[in-house]
């Protein structure tokens, strides 16, 4: 892939490894949190790999899990 993502299509990517370790950590069970900012602060720091990242770099977008090759 060598575009940025939308935060849509980055959220409906990693939306379930998301959720799962919003669960496992339970952050989702707080009183205060906001998963829409959350997300934002997520999406932010893959914009900011993204845009740090040379051509034939891998940039994580959460965890171990989705990757993108730049």
């Amino acid at each position: 892939m060598s575009n940025l993502m939308s935060v849509e299509d980055w959220y409906n990517m990693i939306e379930e490894e998301l959720n799962i370790e919003l669960a496992e950590n339970g952050a989702d069970r707080e009183m205060d949190f906001d998963i829409e900012n959350e997300i934002e602060i997520r999406y932010d720091k893959y914009v900011e790999n993204w845009n740090n990242a040379k051509k034939g770099d891998v940039v994580y977008c959460l965890g171990n899990g989705a990757m993108i090759i730049k």
